[in-house]
Parts: structure tokens; sequence; C-alpha cells
């Protein structure tokens, strides 16, 4: 592709998430970043932790063989946890003293958006208790 303008976004072929998956490193705009590497990360992750110190890595299931992996700087998250904190206000989740109480049916490992969501929320705002979707009903 050139860069000597706007590109009809509609002339480029579809790309879906193996394809995608396959060739994370030719997509994502940091050169340092392996796909062997952060699919390690994720596969690690038991809470709230950065990669390289700097870069949080999302994860989704892999339901359908291949995990999509979405990495995030601090201001990008940033902009992520205010579009969750506005969709808490819609539905009538404000901020009260004492802290709220919330309960999630998450994915049963760290690096799923359900459970760093909850994780990025659990620092004050909210006390937050994740149920993995997998756990038995008593």
């Amino acid at each position: 592709m050139s860069d000597s303008g706007p590109v009809d976004l509609h002339a480029l072929p579809p790309l879906d998430k193996p394809e995608l998956m396959e060739h994370v490193e030719e997509v994502v705009t940091n050169p340092t970043l392996r796909r062997d590497e952060l699919l390690a990360h994720v596969e690690s992750v038991t809470a709230d932790v950065l990669f390289r110190d700097e870069l949080r890595v999302i994860a989704t299931s892999g339901s359908y063989g291949f995990r999509g992996l979405f990495v995030h700087d601090r201001p990008a998250w940033a902009r992520v946890m205010a579009g969750i904190l506005r969709v808490n206000r819609w539905a009538g989740l404000t901020l009260l003293v004492p802290r709220r109480r919330g309960a999630f049916v998450s994915a049963p490992y760290g690096a799923h958006m359900s459970r760093r969501f909850n994780a990025s929320l659990d620092v004050g705002l909210y006390r937050i208790q994740n149920f993995p979707a997998i756990t038995p009903e008593p």
C-alpha cells in the first residue's frame, strides 16, 4: 500500500481472526512485539499485570481455534476503562461510598477481557468478585 493519500476501506480485502493472529507481527504497530511472547504472557497471567512493565495484553478465549490478542499501552487502557465506567453510568451503576460490590461471571483465566476489566475496576472504586464460567453450581 502507498502512503499517497486516503484509502478506501471498502476496497481492502477482509481479514478474519485466524489470518490476523497468524500475521500479528506484521499488523501490530510496535515492531518489538512477537506473537509467541504475547501468547506466553497471556497463558501465565493470573492478575492485572503488564507485559514488559508497560503493556496490557488481553486475550479472547480461543473457542474458534485462535486466541485473539489485544495490546494496550497505558493511555489506551485508560480510554477503555473510561468507556466501561461510562457504560456503568448509563446502566445506573454510579460510584458510591462505601464502595459498590459486584459479582461477575467471567472467563476462567486471567488474561480474558472479562477478568482484566474487573481487575482494573477493583482498585477502590468497586469491590469485584469473579465467578469463572466453568465453576460448578452448588
